[in-house]
């Protein structure tokens, strides 16, 4: 995951403005921010109005999306751990998992490169997005045209390049 999206440790908007942390982990309310083990830099833990104030500062911040993380980074001082890091990691993937195995009924039997493919796409466009031509070559098992219909945009509708999109391709 990390060399696709990244290792953030401070909340920052991605290019659509979506507050996000980790490996390109949505963070979009309060609630989801608080939820969050995140340190100061002497490594005491954050209390919840510390967590709150400081996802604020980035998530409000007009020109936090246009910076990027380096820019987010300067807006507070607080971190996730690398436990969290994980943790959020392991969390998005077994629902991943368990929403692709609803989706495509012979999940499991599908191959190591199926899975991992399937699951890097989940993980940039959601387990539920709505990519039908993707979903029935799979289950056609014609990997040569789901390696075609697998492909993500690289600009958004506004107009803006996702150069992080590009490897995942």
């Amino acid at each position: 995951t990390e060399p696709m999206e990244g290792g953030v440790l401070c909340w920052y908007n991605d290019v659509r403005g979506l507050t996000t942390i980790a490996f390109g982990d949505l963070c979009n309310t309060p609630s989801e921010a608080a939820s969050l083990p995140m340190v100061h830099p002497d490594g005491t833990f954050a209390n919840t109005a510390e967590k709150i104030a400081a996802w604020r500062a980035v998530h409000d911040d007009p020109h936090a999306a246009a910076g990027g993380w380096r820019y987010a980074a300067k807006l507070t001082d607080l971190r996730l751990t690398r436990e969290g890091m994980r943790g959020l990691a392991l969390a998005k993937l077994a629902t991943n998992d368990r929403i692709l195995l609803a989706r495509l009924p012979a999940w499991e039997d599908y191959n190591a490169c199926v899975q991992m493919a399937m699951h890097s796409w989940a993980w940039a466009c959601g387990p539920n997005g709505h990519w039908p031509r993707l979903f029935q070559a799979v289950m056609d098992r014609d990997f040569n045209r789901a390696a075609v219909e697998i492909h993500i945009n690289e600009w958004t509708p506004e107009g803006i390049h996702n150069a992080g999109l590009f490897p995942r391709n």
